[in-house]
């Protein structure tokens, strides 16, 4: 991985700077991949497209805000705040703040907010936790599934594993064997086999894809 400049954005409510530090080339090399989609690479940063401002608790998208450079920022005596902070990404609370604000333009969006949600939960298991902590987690966590089916395009076929893969969550195993034998791209045949596999032994966890 190779970094790059600081990026700077102003937040849209309070003009607060936030940052993050952009790369210039980066490598999945030791990264874990998992059946929900989720990817773990100690050399692939995660940028948050979605942030919070640490002066106001605004929830914004990172891109959609004003880029400003640094050091006619540092110059500005009209400038607002004096300090700045690295973008970071939401916390499970937060990703559910950001849905009741309605923060998204787009089903894209929405899709983007629920299934960090959905990998929010499953980082519990991947952390050999409880996947339900609170008394509200477990409605809240078939309701996001629930979305999530609505909202994907069962026509494309990463969708549709992905549609698979929440229905195994589900414990609805013939749904998922269903979805699955409609998938015939070969690029997705082992992703398919193996979520197969899973279903087929009933299992409704996340897991580590074999060889990621």
């Amino acid at each position: 991985m190779i970094l790059g400049p600081e990026v700077h954005y102003l937040c849209p409510n309070c003009n607060a700077l936030i940052s993050w530090l952009s790369f210039t080339s980066a490598n999945t090399i030791g990264a874990k991949f998992y059946s929900d989609g989720k990817m773990e690479a100690p050399m692939f940063p995660n940028i948050p497209r979605l942030t919070k401002c640490y002066n106001c608790q605004t929830i914004f998208w990172l891109f959609k805000a004003k880029e400003v450079d640094y050091q006619e920022w540092v110059k500005d005596p009209n400038r607002v705040h004096p300090i700045y902070q690295s973008a970071k990404s939401l916390t499970l609370n937060e990703l559910f703040e950001a849905l009741e604000q309605k923060v998204y333009s787009s089903d894209k969006e929405e899709i983007y907010i629920r299934m960090r949600i959905l990998w929010g939960y499953n980082d519990r298991v991947r952390k050999h936790e409880s996947l339900f902590v609170e008394s509200t987690d477990e409605h809240q966590w078939h309701e996001n599934i629930g979305r999530l089916l609505g909202l994907i395009d069962m026509a494309d076929e990463n969708d549709r594993v992905l549609g698979a893969e929440l229905n195994r969550y589900l414990g609805d195993f013939d749904r998922c064997q269903e979805l699955l034998k409609g998938v015939v791209n070969l690029e997705l045949e082992e992703v398919k086999k193996q979520i197969m596999k899973k279903c087929k032994e009933q299992n409704m966890g996340v897991f580590m894809m074999e060889g990621g």
